[in-house]
């Protein structure tokens, strides 16, 4: 398995609460099971910042980031960015 495509924050959201119609959701399956999700720094950042988020939410999410590739910026500043 290896990284082909890069997620957007929508994209993860919308996977991750089976937003999708059901084609397209089938889609993201099959790239899901081929090939680890990438995602940039700053999705991750947004993904963090769901005031919303249950704590059920909170396992997805952390479980997907541990799952995904993540084009990192410096844990520091990145770090500086992440409120809760």
């Amino acid at each position: 398995m290896g990284v082909k495509y890069l997620w957007d924050t929508n994209t993860a959201i919308y996977f991750l609460q089976q937003q999708f119609p059901a084609e397209v959701e089938k889609y993201i399956d099959e790239i899901f099971e081929e090939a680890q999700p990438c995602i940039s720094a700053i999705t991750e950042i947004e993904l963090l910042c769901w005031r919303a988020a249950s704590e059920r939410d909170i396992l997805v999410l952390n479980n997907f980031i541990d799952y995904s590739f993540v084009a990192e910026l410096e844990k520091e500043i990145k770090a500086k960015t992440i409120y809760t």
